[in-house]
């Protein structure tokens, strides 16, 4: 564990390093990036979000890993405080449908939740499970919860039917990469 912390921590400020050096002001357009409770405090943060344009900062989303932020709760309160005061948003990632329900969204102080699919989604519950699911979904906000790893059609149907507006996954990517080969064609 020691060690996945400290190269997780490493790969957060080099990816910090290269965004706050980026030419490319597209990057800063609404995009989320995956930190460490320790990256926020760093020095690292500090000169990225130096580096961001003013107002910028409400359109990127940090996602926080759930294992990471348990490991030192104080000090996830603490850097949640600091970068809301920001204007940062806040994804809590790293969530399964049997945690949703342990979980209380505006107590953490967190914008959104990133619930991983998984084989509810896919009609393989037990009888009742998914009407369990549905509502602690619904507690926890409907439009505040983003259902990642969708690998099939069916995975976002079920996510509808919970009320879920936001998807991620292998299926959406296979879907988006089709349009844009048909809206950009490669030349003859």
């Amino acid at each position: 564990r020691w060690l996945f912390q400290h190269l997780t921590q490493t790969l957060d400020k080099r990816v910090l390093h290269m965004l706050s050096k980026a030419d490319d002001k597209t990057l800063f357009d609404s995009f989320s990036i995956n930190l460490n409770v320790n990256t926020l405090l760093s020095k690292e943060f500090l000169q990225f979000d130096a580096s961001l344009h003013t107002g910028s900062r409400g359109t990127l989303l940090i996602e926080m890993q759930m294992v990471d932020i348990m490991s030192d709760f104080s000090a996830f309160l603490f850097a949640r405080d600091f970068v809301r005061e920001k204007g940062y948003r806040i994804c809590l990632d790293g969530v399964t449908p049997d945690l949703l329900s342990f979980i209380d969204r505006k107590k953490m102080g967190v914008d959104l939740i990133k619930l991983n699919a998984n084989g509810i989604f896919n009609n393989e519950a037990a009888p009742g499970r998914f009407e369990e699911d549905a509502d602690s979904v619904k507690e926890a906000g409907q439009g505040r919860i983003i259902l990642a790893r969708c690998d099939n059609k069916l995975m976002i149907e079920n996510g509808q039917k919970m009320g879920i507006t936001m998807y991620q996954g292998h299926y959406l990517d296979t879907i988006l990469a089709g349009i844009n080969r048909a809206k950009n064609p490669p030349p003859p």
